[in-house]
């Protein structure tokens, strides 16, 4: 579940080598300054301020170099701008409340209550590396794949375990669902990066998914939860699903479930974009 950093919030990075370290310093600076700026903000509000704040930087940093280049296709610009004003927070360890929308929480407590273990898959829909939040609010310590040692739980101090990318990735994978981990990835993909994927239409554009993770799934008997999390109506939203009961067993069954619920939270986006 990689993300990207707080450096980025105020870039306008030209395509110099030199230029680009340069900027990416004074970017930091600033992002840890805006993240300070946030404390004066009661912490129960935070997270609101940053999506109305995300609302009026959203046009302003429209034509940066480095908006253009973080922009995954199903993230709006407010999306974005909150994901990156999170980030700034992050980095100047200014804490926050998390305060949300859920639909579908029913879904994953029944998941979380099963005894197995639980794949949780998200899109590269930013915002939705608030699950990781979310379940650590609620006394769960999950675990997510990423490139990074530990991921900050956003608004904590506190860091979740990773697994990183590796030849064997799905064997680990496969260990921690069979100990009763929560284990979550976001699995799409904008080009075919990996030996299997299958690629379908959304709202905004072409994507693709690896399969990979549901067939580790099914083999341990782990439960699957969707997840993706977006700017709605000036709320954030956090958006779980589950697939259908007729799909358990069937790792194909679940990716096609899936499709459908990215091609959904694509129409979202590109209705706010």
């Amino acid at each position: 579940m990689l993300a990207a950093g707080s450096e980025h919030l105020i870039g306008l990075v030209g395509p110099d080598i030199g230029t680009i370290r340069l900027n990416r310093k004074i970017s930091a600076t600033a992002g840890r300054l805006v993240g300070l700026g946030m404390r004066i903000v009661p912490g129960r509000y935070r997270l609101g301020a940053a999506v109305h704040l995300a609302g009026v930087l959203a046009p302003a940093l429209r034509r940066t170099w480095a908006f253009g280049k973080l922009r995954f296709p199903l993230n709006s610009e407010r999306d974005l701008c909150v994901h990156l004003l999170i980030r700034c927070m992050i980095a100047s360890g200014t804490p926050f409340d998390l305060r949300l929308r859920v639909e579908g929480a029913d879904l994953l407590d029944a998941a979380l209550a099963s005894g197995r273990g639980t794949v949780i898959v998200a899109p590269h829909a930013l915002l939705s590396l608030l699950i990781l939040r979310y379940l650590h609010d609620r006394g769960h310590s999950p675990v997510a794949v990423a490139n990074a040692g530990r991921m900050e739980v956003a608004g904590t101090g506190a860091f979740a375990d990773t697994v990183p990318p590796s030849p064997n990735i799905m064997r680990v994978v496969a260990r921690r669902l069979r100990e009763g981990a929560i284990v979550c990835a976001m699995i799409d993909r904008v080009a075919a990066t990996v030996r299997k994927t299958t690629r379908f239409e959304t709202a905004v554009g072409a994507l693709r998914i690896s399969d990979a993770i549901f067939r580790v799934a099914v083999r341990t008997d782990a439960m699957v939860i969707f997840t993706a999390a977006r700017v709605d109506r000036g709320r954030l939203c956090l958006v779980l699903a589950a697939p259908q009961p007729g799909s358990e067993g069937s790792a194909d069954a679940i990716a096609g479930e899936f499709i459908g619920f990215l091609q959904a939270h694509a129409v979202a986006v590109a209705g706010a974009s």
